[in-house]
């Protein structure tokens, strides 16, 4: 006991950390540590965590020991100061952070995210993607149930925009589509492209992973090369019909 009055109300409990004037007064449990003015005076329970600069009922850290619960009152900052509830902030050429539940069975799940609307109506941002300027590159959002992927789209305001001069349907004809294993571990085949022949035709559909030697695409960068593929192949097919009409009609007024 460290502080005025520090405990001085515990007579039965055992085993206590209390650091602060009259920090755990009153208490009446066991193995608990409270640091602070006034903290956990009337606090009744044992192993429990409790740090603040004063007695309230959010205490800055709360934790439970026999529930091994740990619990922060504020913004939580790793590797700097926090801009958000929970911020981690790096500077290195590794990942920053890592969610790991092993296990090796499909009941381990990983991240759940959970914002937005009770009834999903309207646009719920899930994830967002930024660069290292914090600009927008695009997310992740659910609206009506339905999950959806978006990166950026041009404005037609913008003054950057080029048009879309290679024929497309040049570039579809060579892409390889395969059936291969995403896993060494699973036999599971699927549908794909190899990557050293499409990193060449849609160069920002796919970049080399040098830390994993893999090939990583991007399908959705493949649609605007389709969707062109697609208007040229309709262009074309207009083309067809109008000859076949004129055809027509030679043959009819011969």
């Amino acid at each position: 006991m460290v502080g005025y009055w520090a405990g001085g109300g515990n007579i039965n409990g055992q085993g206590n950390v209390f650091i602060g004037r009259k920090a755990g007064l009153y208490s009446d449990g066991s193995n608990n540590i409270f640091i602070g003015q006034n903290v956990g005076t009337s606090v009744f329970g044992s192993n429990k965590l409790i740090i603040d600069n004063y007695a309230t009922s959010s205490p800055l850290i709360y934790g439970e020991f026999d529930n091994n619960i740990l619990r922060f009152n504020g913004d939580v900052g790793i590797g700097g100061m926090p801009g958000y509830k929970f911020d981690v902030i790096e500077n290195s050429s590794s990942w920053a952070a890592r969610i790991f539940n092993d296990g090796n069975n499909s009941t381990r799940s990983g991240l759940k995210i959970q914002s937005g609307t009770d009834n999903n109506s309207g646009t719920n941002y899930m994830i967002g993607f930024y660069d290292g300027n914090e600009s927008w590159l695009g997310g992740i959002t659910s609206s009506g149930g339905v999950v959806s992927y978006g990166a950026k789209s041009a404005s037609s305001s913008q003054k950057n925009i080029t048009k879309f001069e290679a024929n497309a349907n040049s570039i579809i004809n060579k892409i390889k589509v395969v059936n291969f294993k995403a896993s060494r571990s699973s036999n599971k085949t699927i549908s794909g492209f190899i990557g050293e022949n499409i990193i060449n035709l849609i160069p920002e559909s796919t970049f080399y992973d040098k830390k994993n030697n893999e090939y990583i695409t991007d399908k959705s960068a493949i649609v605007p090369v389709l969707t062109k593929a697609i208007q040229e192949q309709y262009s074309e097919i207009e083309q067809l019909k109008k000859q076949i009409k004129e055809l027509k009609e030679l043959i009819q007024n011969k």
